[in-house]
């Protein structure tokens, strides 16, 4: 194997915690994406109307 992997640290945790947090959201946004569609749907509508003018 390359050296430089070997010399490299298991996480510590601080950083398992943290990886963790963004499991469990990424696990969230795939099992029930509406809070986080509803949160976004403004801006795309707005971004939607935007485009449609700019091609006119």
């Amino acid at each position: 194997t390359n050296t430089h992997v070997g010399e490299l640290l298991d996480i510590n945790k601080r950083e398992f915690f943290i990886l963790s947090i963004f499991a469990l959201l990424t696990i969230a946004m795939g099992v029930y994406p509406k809070p986080f569609t509803d949160l976004i749907h403004p801006s795309v509508i707005a971004l939607l109307k935007h485009i449609a003018i700019s091609k006119i």
